[in-house]
C-alpha cells in the first residue's frame, strides 16, 4: 500500500466513497487488510560513527490507508474509554489536555500537600516498554473492559500477523514478523499501551504517576524507617506486575529522590532495592 498522503489528498472526492465502503467493511467483521499491517522501516542517522547500528534511529512508517482507518478506531476505543470513565486517574500520558507539564505539577503538588511529612518519589524506566507489549495479555485486558465479538476479533486482527521490513537507500530486506509490542508510528500505538498499564495503580499501594512510558511512584509518612520498609514492600509488588505483563524494569536508570528530609538526618543509610539491584 506505498501511496502517498499526498496522493490520497489529491484524490480524495474519488476515493472517499470506496474507501468508507471498505473501512465499514473492516469495522462490520472484524477483518483488517493484510496489506495495512505492513511497516516500512528507515533507519535514521542520530550522532556518532556512521558505522554503528546503535547510532540509528528506526522510524516504523505505517501505509497511509492504515492511518486513515486507524483515525476512526482510535476515536471509537477513547470515546468508550472516556465515557465509562474506564482510563485510570493515574495516566497523564496521549490524553486530551494532558502534558508532561501537568504530571511534574500533580507530582509536586502530592509533595507539598505532605510537606510535613517524609517523602520518597521513584522514578521507574522499563526497558523498550512500547515493544514489550504481549497480544495476547493486551486482548485479555480489552476483553476485561468489555470488548467482545466483532470488536475484540478487530483489535486481535490489528495486532497479529503484522511485518516490518527495513528500507535503507531504496535496498529492501525480508518481512520480519512482528510478535511482540503495539506498532511504531501507528495512531491506536499509544491508546494500546495506556490500556495496557491501565492497571498499574491497582497493583500497589504507592501513588503513582504515569506518562507513556515513564512511571513515577510517591509514598509518604513521618518516619524514614518506616517508609523504607513500606516502599521495599511495595516494589516488590511493583516487580511482580511488570514480570506478569511481561515487561522489563531497568534497574540502572531507575532513580529515587528523598523530600523533606530533615538536614540532621540526611546522613542516613536508605537503601532500597529494585530487580536485584540497589
Amino acid at each position: 500500500m506505498g501511496v502517498s498522503s499526498r496522493v490520497i489528498k489529491r484524490t480524495a472526492t474519488t476515493i472517499a466513497i470506496p474507501l468508507c465502503h471498505l473501512f465499514n467493511l473492516s469495522l462490520k467483521t472484524g477483518y483488517i487488510p493484510q496489506e495495512f499491517k505492513i511497516s516500512r522501516v528507515v533507519p535514521i542517522f542520530k550522532a556518532g560513527k556512521k558505522d554503528d547500528f546503535g547510532n540509528y534511529r528506526p522510524i516504523s512508517i505505517i501505509p497511509a490507508f492504515s492511518k486513515l482507518f486507524e483515525l476512526i478506531v482510535n476515536d471509537q476505543v477513547r470515546s468508550y474509554f472516556n465515557c465509562y470513565n474506564l482510563f485510570s486517574n493515574a495516566q497523564y500520558g496521549f490524553r486530551k489536555g494532558s502534558n508532561p507539564t501537568l504530571a511534574v505539577a500533580k507530582f509536586m503538588d502530592a509533595i507539598f500537600k505532605r510537606r510535613k511529612d517524609i517523602s520518597l518519589g521513584i522514578f521507574v524506566d522499563v526497558k523498550k516498554a512500547f515493544d514489550s507489549v504481549d497480544h495476547q495479555i493486551l486482548l485479555k485486558k480489552l476483553e476485561y473492559y468489555g470488548f467482545r465479538g466483532v470488536e475484540l476479533e478487530l483489535m486481535k486482527n490489528y495486532l497479529v500477523q503484522r511485518y516490518q521490513y527495513t528500507d535503507i537507500n531504496g535496498f529492501i530486506s525480508e518481512f520480519a514478523e512482528i510478535l511482540a509490542g503495539v506498532p511504531q508510528g501507528s495512531v491506536l500505538g499509544p491508546l494500546l499501551f495506556l490500556i495496557y498499564i491501565n492497571d498499574f495503580q491497582c497493583a500497589t499501594e504507592f501513588q503513582s504517576f504515569l506518562f507513556a512510558d515513564d512511571t513515577s511512584l510517591f509514598m509518604s509518612g513521618n518516619n524514614l524507617e518506616n517508609i523504607q520498609i513500606k516502599s521495599q514492600a511495595e516494589l516488590h509488588r511493583v516487580e511482580e506486575w511488570f514480570k506478569a505483563n511481561k515487561m522489563q524494569l531497568n534497574s540502572k536508570k531507575t532513580r529515587f529522590i528523598i523530600f523533606n528530609l530533615p538536614k540532621t538526618r540526611r546522613s542516613e543509610p536508605f537503601n532500597i532495592e529494585i530487580d536485584g539491584a540497589v
